[in-house]
């Protein structure tokens, strides 16, 4: 991850999750459908938008929940619909407004597992003692720092 590179604008492939996650679904489209969409704009091919799709909403547990829409949904499914549809459009930065708002403490643990650069493989107490996990953490810090030096 190079740090020098001045940013001048939104990076190509950014995804955003939204605090207010119910709006940001569509509720007539099922929730594969939604999750499927950016990737339909992105010009995926059909097989690999499925799998991508299919591995997303596995990977937030949903994967029983394609074929509901998303007012059939709690709010903490619907807030993992959301982070789904981020995760299958495979953004280079990931953007999120308190995401784990609406979640139980065993799925928030779970999402939090997937957003990192570490083994796929892991759980929270494990992943936390890893050196990589230290690094990365150090390095967000460090960002934070620095931009609240040159505000």
């Amino acid at each position: 991850m190079r740090v020098d590179v001045p940013v001048t604008g939104p990076p190509l492939r950014m995804a955003v999750v939204f605090q207010e996650y119910a709006r940001s679904l569509f509720p007539w489209m099922t929730v594969r459908e939604n999750v499927e969409l950016p990737l339909k704009e992105k010009k995926v091919p059909a097989g690999r938008r499925r799998d991508l799709v299919h591995g997303s909403l596995s990977a937030v547990g949903l994967g029983d929940a394609a074929d509901a829409h998303p007012w059939q949904l709690s709010g903490g499914m619907q807030r993992r619909v959301a982070i789904a549809r981020a995760v299958a459009y495979q953004p280079q930065v990931l953007l999120m407004d308190e995401p784990f708002a609406a979640v139980d403490a065993q799925t928030r643990a779970d999402l939090e597992d997937l957003k990192v650069d570490l083994p796929s493989e892991r759980d929270q107490l494990t992943t936390r003692s890893l050196p990589r996990f230290g690094e990365l953490r150090g390095h967000v810090y460090r960002q934070v720092q620095r931009a609240r030096e040159r505000r």
